[in-house]
């Protein structure tokens, strides 16, 4: 009998090459937007499955005996559905990556801020020095049809 292998996304299949971690422990999502509207949170919910699904299927690669191994039976149930004790894992690698995305955002943030001030600045300057030009070419213009109309 062969076993059947999980069925998994492109994104599972790069991940199932990367080096084994340890598992993580169980917390609760630290971003669930308790306020705003249902559709917000529905959203975040179905990103929020779609993520824990990719990331049981890597779970599931570690630990081929949660795969049924019978080629002909359908495969059953995932067993995070129905066990809740799976989900743990899951959620706590999802919440460090969200901190680890936040810590990101937070830094470039940080960086960002001087940076939009020198920007404003130089935009400033450079409209400065703009008019500034269109004033002396004018003033040239003049100076030069000025010395024209004294040579006729």
């Amino acid at each position: 009998q062969q076993q059947q292998q999980p069925r998994l996304s492109r994104g599972s299949q790069a991940k199932a090459a990367a080096p084994a971690k340890s598992l993580p422990t169980a917390a609760t999502p630290a971003s669930y937007p308790e306020t705003g509207s249902a559709a917000d949170q529905i959203e975040f919910l179905t990103s929020y499955v779609n993520k824990l699904s990719d990331l049981l299927e890597l779970y599931q690669l570690r630990a081929p005996d949660l795969v049924d191994g019978d080629k002909e039976a359908p495969l059953p149930a995932r067993p995070w559905l129905s066990n809740h004790a799976m989900m743990g894992p899951l959620l706590t690698q999802y919440d460090a990556t969200i901190q680890q995305l936040q810590e990101r955002v937070a830094f470039y943030e940080e960086r960002l801020g001087p940076m939009q001030e020198r920007v404003q600045a130089l935009a400033s300057e450079n409209t400065h020095l703009y008019s500034e030009m269109a004033q002396h070419l004018q003033a040239m213009k003049k100076h030069d049809e000025l010395q024209r109309q004294q040579q006729q």
